[in-house]
């Protein structure tokens, strides 16, 4: 009898696991049922969302990631263009955004398919970013001029630093995600990696 009872509670013990496992399964599923209603319910956007100039931007995460995207994406090739690169990583993006919700993909998605700093940034028409043009040294000179004392006072820059030190600072930021964490980021590079003649 002891040893009914002793099976009678393993098997509830049993019941209980697995009923709670298929309801946190289930719960995920339903609040989170695809990678995109993840990534949206983390404030991300996707790069689908971009109005402005939005096959550029999936040209420039191709370009800025080739080397991983090459690995991860079957379509992509050394020798693709990068036309061809952006366009399979678009089709890339769109076919895993749609798929169940699997966290194991989450970084990749928040790093190739979702909005960035730059991207954000040129969604205003008539903005520049200033590594995006072809400037000669009078107009790198005039620009960093302009900027060098506030990216000073911020922290952004040494005294001895020069215009190419502010042009890698704001490619190392205009990579980064744009979500609310990085909203105070954001107004910085706004406020020193756009041309002065953009009008935000």
């Amino acid at each position: 009898m002891s040893f009914n009872i002793v099976k009678s509670i393993s098997a509830s013990a049993l019941f209980t696991v697995v009923s709670g496992i298929t309801v946190k399964a289930i719960k995920s599923i339903l609040t989170h049922p695809t990678n995109q209603a993840k990534l949206e319910s983390l404030n991300y956007k996707t790069l689908f969302s971009a109005k402005r100039d939005q096959f550029i931007r999936w040209r420039e995460v191709f370009i800025d990631n080739k080397g991983e995207l090459i690995k991860l994406i079957t379509n992509i090739k050394e020798s693709s263009t990068d036309n061809e690169g952006a366009y399979s990583l678009k089709h890339w993006c769109n076919i895993h955004l749609k798929k169940k919700y699997d966290p194991d993909m989450c970084d990749s998605l928040k790093k190739y398919c979702t909005l960035n700093i730059k991207a954000a940034l040129l969604e205003s028409p008539n903005t520049q970013n200033i590594d995006g043009i072809p400037l000669d040294e009078e107009q790198k000179e005039r620009i960093f001029n302009k900027y060098e004392s506030g990216a000073i006072k911020r922290g952004i820059l040494s005294k001895k630093q020069r215009f190419d030190d502010l042009v890698d600072w704001c490619k190392d930021n205009f990579i980064l995600p744009y979500i609310p964490s990085n909203y105070k980021l954001f107004y910085q590079v706004k406020e020193f990696c756009l041309t002065p003649e953009s009008k935000f």
